[in-house]
């Protein structure tokens, strides 16, 4: 590295002015002494020619590693720029002067907002206040102009201020390039919107298939005067109308993995009422179910099959002609701390009944129930039989 020549003759210039003005007096001194201050003047003068040397070396490295840090800091992968408290670009890096389309010194200086693209101009204003009032490490994405006629998606990231003072100036801020990720976004989110319409349309149909379904058991009903197979055409469309609900309930729900468990047992009970209207007497239904319940279709259905058939068995068996008082149907439901749905159907009829034919019936349903809930959603069951026949039932919600 050369010398400055014009610092280097100012410099001695004013040494040897001082030299003239602090002029010794060396009269008194002997030989031997000058020869010591000689000898002293001439370390003095290695000393510091070589801490002259020490000092070029390290301007030298410093110059290098200055050199290293633009060629980072202009080169690195993600765009720099250096902004003060107003929104100006004080300084930024040819990463990010390539990715806005524009030569760096045309930005110098100027407000960034000229680069940020018409709709994001309030995410952009909201980011630089967050910054320069919370001083923390904050982000956003939005739309960035590239040249004239382009714009690409962006992240623009603060990692906060380095120095502990109550304000800030100025602060540097990253720019990332996020567009295919946001393109690859609205890929996913439009396959999302395509299976979840599929899956609603599933559903839809699957739902109008039990209906057709029951439809036409409805017009063969109407061929058949025993009522005895009245009655179980009528226990044939309760089963084939739980799986009905169903689906009816997942096509209309936001959340096509899980049904309210309050709504979907009111439609059943509702609709099971009106499918059994002519084998019961009039039952007062009490529901009492926690609204916030809900179940996983896995579970869902085998609940509304066993819960039609220990409905249907209180409505057939439970309420005789001659049974006095006032006939009540009740079902609650309700979580417990680890994570389970206990539930309680029950009715205050005449209990099990005694004949063999009743008993051979109770018996298939019982089988029925017993399979659903123990083998089907893994939970327990416990039968009561006093002051009528109430089915204690337990399992975990998912």
């Amino acid at each position: 590295m050369k010398k400055p020549r014009g610092k280097s003759k100012d410099l001695r210039k004013k040494a040897e002015t001082r030299v003239l003005h602090d002029d010794p007096d060396l009269s008194g001194m002997s030989p031997e002494d000058v020869k010591k201050l000689v000898h002293e003047l001439r370390v003095h003068q290695i000393e510091l020619e070589m801490q002259n040397d020490e000092i070029r070396r390290t301007q030298e490295e410093l110059e290098r590693s200055r050199s290293e840090y633009v060629d980072l800091y202009d080169f690195a992968p993600v765009g720099y720029l250096t902004l003060d408290n107003k929104g100006i670009v004080l300084k930024m890096n040819l990463t990010a002067a390539s990715m806005l389309g524009v030569e760096r010194n045309d930005l110098i200086n100027k407000p960034f907002s000229v680069c940020v693209s018409e709709g994001s101009s309030n995410i952009y204003f909201a980011f630089l206040k967050k910054v320069f009032e919370e001083k923390t490490r904050n982000n956003c994405e939005l739309r960035l102009k590239k040249g004239k006629n382009e714009d690409f998606h962006a992240r623009l990231d603060f990692n906060g201020a380095a120095e502990d003072s109550r304000t800030i100036d100025q602060c540097r801020i990253a720019i990332g390039d996020v567009t295919d990720r946001k393109l690859a976004e609205d890929k996913l989110q439009g396959l999302l919107e395509e299976k979840e319409f599929l899956i609603r349309e599933v559903h839809h149909r699957v739902k109008n298939n039990f209906q057709t379904i029951i439809s036409l058991l409805n017009l063969q009903e109407q061929n058949i005067t025993n009522k005895a197979v009245i009655d179980e055409f009528a226990v044939i469309k309760s089963r084939i109308m739980a799986f009905s609900i169903i689906h009816d309930k997942l096509y209309k729900s936001k959340d096509l993995k899980q049904v309210l468990l309050n709504d979907y047992i009111s439609l059943l009970i509702e609709e099971l009422s009106e499918i059994h209207k002519s084998i019961r007497r009039d039952v007062n239904i009490e529901l009492n179910i926690e609204k916030h319940l809900s179940l996983e279709m896995n579970n869902a259905i085998p609940l509304g099959m066993a819960i039609n058939e220990i409905v249907t068995n209180s409505f057939k068996h439970a309420f005789p002609v001659e049974y006095t008082g006032p006939a009540t149907i009740a079902l609650s439901a309700h979580s417990s701390h680890d994570d389970a749905i206990n539930m309680i159907i029950g009715d205050n009829g005449i209990g099990m009944p005694h004949d063999r034919e009743s008993q051979g019936s109770r018996k298939l349903g019982m089988k029925l129930i017993h399979m659903l809930i123990e083998k089907q959603i893994n939970g327990t069951l416990e039968l009561r039989k006093d002051k009528g026949t109430t089915y204690v039932i337990s399992f975990k919600s998912r």
